[in-house]
């Protein structure tokens, strides 16, 4: 179990903080509301940060998946679906059209570095990748999925943007998903027996998947290549269900999270050993901010946001108030 862990006090200054009009200070990254329409940057230093004032954009927006680099997103314009790169940097934030791209897609990736991020039309079923991002976006490949039986549901795609793992429900095994890898060219099904969950690893071929099944993660090595299988973790470890996972920035750690008892397990890829912590929550996914190993948790709502903080080696848990009611812009 984690030896020691800290749910760290916020500092009061903070308030007020978070409700200045501009950004002062160190920005550990930014952090979207469950719907993808407000995009709010994340004031302070670990253990001791709030919620800046929402950015404002030249149109509303909506379904924003933001980069792990925390410098741009990806968007959807609420006007006509278009899907556009919302620029974190530019000040006010920039609004840049991916020409090509099918709208309102139904799901928006990116990958671990955000080189690169894939949109998925359910209409066409089409995973369409978008490269060169965030100075130039543009796509560079299409996958066609319509031959893989059931509902796309869950992706994730290679920094070099040439592969993705996608996962189906209301396939053809009883658990009802699969996962399946697809390039331009193929696809194939990766062997698992119930619901799982994957990631890829930084400027790799390799990928982490949860298998709830078999309650186990396994690494697969060079998913385009035979997919070699390495175990990591059983349920024997101290987690009773897989519902997400993730991997650092570095690539040094891995992560996996029990939704339903809070406990999220740290993977040291030299060692292999894992790290058990509490987060006393509910995590809805891994979203990284600024730096390797900081994920928040937890998705906005009028609940603190929880955030796991990995950085200096020894896990601990620190939260995030909610937007302050006095800085809400009236609906």
């Amino acid at each position: 179990m984690l030896g020691s862990f800290v749910i760290a006090a916020l500092s009061a200054a903070f308030g007020t903080a978070a409700q200045a009009e501009s950004i002062h200070g160190p920005i550990l990254g930014f952090m979207r509301d469950s719907s993808g329409a407000v995009i709010w940057p994340i004031i302070g230093v670990p253990g001791a940060t709030a919620l800046a004032g929402r950015l404002q954009f030249e149109t509303d927006i909506r379904g924003a998946v933001i980069s792990p680099g925390q410098d741009y997103a990806i968007a959807l314009r609420s006007d006509d679906g278009s899907v556009v790169v919302v620029s974190l940097r530019a000040d006010p934030p920039t609004l840049s059209p991916v020409s090509g791209t099918h709208p309102s897609p139904g799901m928006v990736a990116i990958s671990p570095t955000g080189s690169a991020a894939a949109v998925y039309d359910p209409e066409t079923q089409i995973v369409q990748v978008i490269g060169h991002l965030p100075q130039a976006p543009e796509l560079i490949h299409e996958f066609h999925v319509s031959d893989i039986p059931g509902r796309a549901t869950e992706m994730a795609l290679s920094d070099d943007g040439s592969i993705a793992v996608v996962k189906f429900a209301g396939g053809n095994t009883a658990g009802g998903t699969e996962l399946w890898v697809v390039d331009s060219s193929s696809s194939w099904r990766v062997g698992s027996e119930g619901p799982v969950t994957a990631a890829f690893f930084p400027n790799s071929h390799d990928a982490i998947v949860a298998d709830e099944a078999t309650q186990s993660v396994f690494l697969m090595m060079n998913v385009d290549q035979g997919a070699t299988r390495i175990p990591l973790l059983s349920a024997a470890d101290g987690l009773d269900a897989f519902s997400s996972v993730s991997v650092s920035g570095d690539g040094r750690e891995v992560f996996i999270a029990d939704n339903g008892s809070g406990t999220v397990a740290i993977v040291n890829m030299e060692t292999r050993r894992p790290t058990l912590a509490s987060c006393q929550c509910h995590p809805t996914g891994f979203y990284r901010l600024r730096r390797n190993s900081i994920f928040q948790l937890t998705e906005p709502s009028e609940d603190p946001v929880t955030v796991l903080d990995t950085s200096s080696g020894e896990p601990r848990i620190f939260i995030i108030p909610p937007e302050s009611s006095e800085h809400t812009t009236p609906q």
